[in-house]
Formats: C-alpha cells, sequence, structure tokens
C-alpha cells in the first residue's frame, strides 16, 4: 500500500503541490481580511480577488509545469481550491453573526452555513468563469514561453493576456494613491459596514498600495526580459542552423 502511495504522490507530485499551494492561496488572504483595519489594506488580503495577481500566479505556475496539459491542470487545481478555501474559510468567520440572527442569506439553498457559502461565492460568479477560460489559455502561454507559437496574432494575444490586466491594476493603484478610500470602523475585529466614511489614504494604506504596484512593474519587468531572451535564443539557434557549410572540394 505504502509503495503505491508513495508512487502516486511521485508521479502527481505537480498538481498535488500546486493543490496545496492553492489551499495557502485561500486561506492567508481571508484571515488578512479579518485581522482588523490595519491588515485589509495589505496586499496579502488581496491576492484571491485581485486580477493581476492572478496572472502573476498563472504565468508562474505555467513556467513551473512540465507539459502543456500539466500547466492547464495545475492552473486549474491552484485557482480552483483556492476560489473554494477562500469562500470556506469567509463562510466560518460569518456563522457567529449567522447564528446570532445579524446575518441572512437570500438564494436558493436557504438561510443556513451552506447557504452562507454559495451566497459569498457565487456572488463573485466571474471567478470560476475565469477558472475554465484560464485552461486554453494557460495551454496557449505554455506554449509561447516554450517557442511553440509561430503566428504573430497569437504573440500579441499572450502578450496582451499577460500584460494587459496588469497595466490595469497599475492605472487602477495610481488612481487611488490619490483619491478618498473607504475605511470602516474595526470593532473587535469585525468590519462595521454601517461605519463607513470615505478618508484620504494614511501612509499604511499608501504603503501597501506602493508595494502592490512595485509587485505589477516586478512582473513586467520580468516577463519582458525572460520572452526577450527566449526569442533571441531561437533567432540565433535558427541562424547558426541555416548558416551555409563551407564548400566541398574533392581532390583528384
Amino acid at each position: 500500500m505504502l509503495p503505491k502511495l508513495k508512487a502516486f504522490f511521485i508521479k502527481h507530485r505537480q498538481p498535488l503541490f500546486f493543490a496545496l499551494l492553492g489551499i495557502a492561496a485561500g486561506i492567508l488572504p481571508s484571515i488578512s481580511n479579518h485581522m482588523g483595519e490595519f491588515w485589509c489594506w495589505s496586499f496579502w488580503a488581496k491576492t484571491a480577488s485581485y486580477f493581476g495577481f492572478w496572472i502573476i500566479f498563472v504565468v508562474l505556475i505555467i513556467m513551473r509545469s512540465s507539459s502543456r496539459k500539466l500547466a492547464a491542470l495545475n492552473v486549474f487545481l491552484f485557482c480552483f481550491i483556492m476560489c473554494i478555501v477562500y469562500g470556506i474559510v469567509e463562510t466560518i468567520y460569518k456563522i457567529p453573526s449567522w447564528a446570532s440572527g445579524n446575518l441572512s442569506t437570500t438564494n436558493i439553498f436557504g438561510n443556513h452555513p451552506i447557504g452562507l457559502f454559495f451566497d459569498y461565492q457565487f456572488g463573485q460568479i466571474i471567478w470560476f468563469v475565469v477558472i475554465i477560460a484560464l485552461i486554453p489559455i494557460s495551454k496557449l502561454i505554455h506554449d509561447y514561453l516554450h517557442q511553440k507559437v509561430t503566428t504573430t496574432i497569437r504573440k500579441i494575444l499572450v502578450n496582451l493576456l499577460v500584460l494587459a490586466p496588469l497595466l490595469a491594476e497599475l492605472i487602477r493603484l495610481f488612481g487611488r494613491i490619490s483619491s478618498p478610500v473607504i475605511v470602516c470602523a474595526d470593532i473587535a475585529n469585525h468590519w462595521t459596514p454601517g461605519l463607513c466614511t470615505f478618508q484620504p489614504p494614511d501612509t499604511w494604506i499608501i504603503a501597501n498600495l506602493i508595494i502592490e504596484a512595485t509587485i505589477y512593474i516586478a512582473f513586467i519587468i520580468f516577463w519582458i526580459i525572460h520572452t526577450k531572451d527566449s526569442l533571441c535564443k531561437k533567432y540565433i539557434t535558427i541562424k547558426l542552423d541555416t548558416k551555409p557549410n563551407k564548400p566541398y572540394y574533392k581532390d583528384n
């Protein structure tokens, strides 16, 4: 039994690793959300709900995947498990309010803990749509990183899929640095929406926004350098392979 189990883990070590990573990526942001107003602005609390971080995760997972099929599977497992675990942890945090009668659900699953989870998750159904779309996108990015994409249109599409969300997040971040933000009262580490107000970003919020922007900028630079080097290596290889041979003269 143990040898078979060991062989199973060795054979499927990549999907299992990214599944475990998805669990961690779902738990940490949710915990950060409920550690008080100080932590809710931390970039750790946003990694499960911002497209920019999803793009970074997806590309890094694809780079570590040994095949295009595994790239799609690893990305799916990571993102899907991250969403599910994030929803479960958020539901656990909402159960005390639900049990005390201060919270109710209005979905087809009814007013009970299961309904709490689906009320939260289906409110962000777009994430599950994105996960399905990431399956073919992951294969496309994997092919691009391994120089298997030959058409210019596909190359432009891959760079657009990777860079456009990050640039959009950067624009949003720079706008938030100079704009008032919603700050809610933090009573016993619980959010109080009724006491939310618009306030200028304080030093902590600005610092987190700058850190988040720095992560996006660093990844954009990394992507450009990485793909440029790969393309240059391919170009040099082609030039070397197609270099004409020296003329051959046979002695009489």
